[in-house]
């Protein structure tokens, strides 16, 4: 009992490892951008446009050699890893994709007869896998379900759906 005790204490912790492929691929961004203008009298100009992206090959880490689930008291995490000498480990892919695309409308009137205006409204969606990742609102840091990517997909960490950014300016004389 004495010498297994003594070997277990001589063992070294487990390390937490991070590992990535052997040839990570170079992400990737397609952008594209659309405007329609349109004079509205003499001094007044509509602007309707649309702009996109499409990001593919983009960074994300996956939790490797998780435990396996046990009721209390079955044994340490260590025994139910695949792995038990290794801890945590993290290993970074690079197949993930994202998507964005905004719908804009902008007003303008030039300056004339004191009065100058500037409305516009963006509306917009960002959609992706891995935007949750060292994120600072205790997300987490890795997927909920390693198996299933695509259960991750959803609207974007850093998403502003609806902006309407306005500036007036009138002369006083």
């Amino acid at each position: 009992a004495t010498l297994a005790r003594a070997r277990s204490l001589a063992r070294p912790a487990p390390t937490a490892t991070f590992a990535g492929p052997r040839k990570r691929r170079t992400p990737r961004i397609s952008q594209w951008l659309i405007n329609i203008e349109r004079e509205l009298g003499h001094t007044t100009l509509l602007e309707v446009g649309h702009m996109g992206s499409s990001s593919n090959r983009l960074e994300y880490l996956t939790f490797q050699n998780e435990a396996v689930p046990a009721p209390l008291g079955s044994g340490s995490v260590a025994s139910r890893r695949p792995f038990p000498e290794l801890a945590a480990t993290q290993f970074v892919q690079n197949d993930g994709n994202a998507d964005y695309n905004a719908l804009s409308v902008k007003v303008q009137k030039r300056f004339s007869a004191g009065l100058t205006y500037r409305a516009s409204s963006t509306e917009s969606r960002s959609i992706d896998y891995s935007s949750w990742l060292r994120t600072t609102d205790n997300d987490g840091s890795f997927a909920k379900n390693r198996n299933c990517r695509r259960c991750e997909r959803g609207l974007s960490t850093y998403t502003v759906t609806d902006r309407l950014p306005t500036a007036v300016m009138y002369e006083l004389t």
